[in-house]
């Protein structure tokens, strides 16, 4: 049976993020062992060591394969710009082309945010509050890992990436548009998920089945 590692999103889990909406379940049914990987800073992780880090760690020495979401997938593309050849397939979900170019600030504001002493009043800023609270993460873990993690990953990083990538995005996601982050890949498809937005993409149906046929196809 193959593998394939699991990287949850901001301030999330693996269980929040595959196991509760059932892919863990679906991609064993299909011959794909799940392997969770954890962000720094999330569920007692250290925060010392960069994301990209951890996925490589989880990797381990035979070339595996790997999806993550949102801050999790783009921890899987920095590690495969850093090691391509440890890796054998990827999927991306609920990213875009700001991999290519983040906006300046966001995540700072973001970890500002989490620092502060009450919730915040910005409903984006809110909603990662409540969210790193309901999953049991430790919301100034959460804005140290922010404070270090990578932004995007460069073009000509994501050139070095030679495995097939599936892009997998809602069209109500607020990392839209994607088609510039599959134009920089070398080997890349993207799917895009009619009126799901940005938390909703992992719990759609249609990415599990576009992921999962993708993995399972080796």
């Amino acid at each position: 049976m193959s593998e394939v590692l699991l990287v949850h999103g901001l301030g999330s889990t693996f269980d929040q993020n595959w196991r509760r909406p059932g892919w863990v379940d679906v991609l064993v049914s299909e011959g794909v062992i799940p392997r969770p990987v954890r962000l720094p800073g999330h569920g007692g992780a250290p925060v010392d060591g960069s994301a990209a880090d951890a996925v490589l760690a989880a990797a381990g020495d035979e070339p595996t394969a790997a999806a993550g979401f949102s801050a999790g997938a783009v921890a899987v593309l920095a590690a495969a710009a850093r090691e391509p050849h440890r890796f054998t397939r990827l999927a991306v979900l609920g990213v875009g082309d700001r991999v290519l170019d983040p906006a300046p600030g966001r995540a700072t504001a973001l970890a500002a945010a989490l620092r502060g002493p009450a919730e915040p009043e910005d409903i984006g800023h809110r909603t990662f509050w409540r969210m790193i609270a309901g999953n049991g993460n430790d919301r100034h873990e959460v804005a140290s890992y922010l404070e270090s993690a990578p932004r995007g990953v460069p073009e000509d990083g994501l050139r070095q990436i030679t495995c097939p990538v599936l892009v997998v995005i809602g069209d109500r996601d607020t990392a839209m548009p994607a088609q510039g982050l599959v134009d920089a890949l070398p080997d890349a498809r993207l799917v895009v998920l009619r009126g799901v937005d940005h938390f909703a993409t992992v719990s759609a149906l249609a990415a599990m089945d576009a992921v999962t046929r993708f993995l399972a196809s080796r």
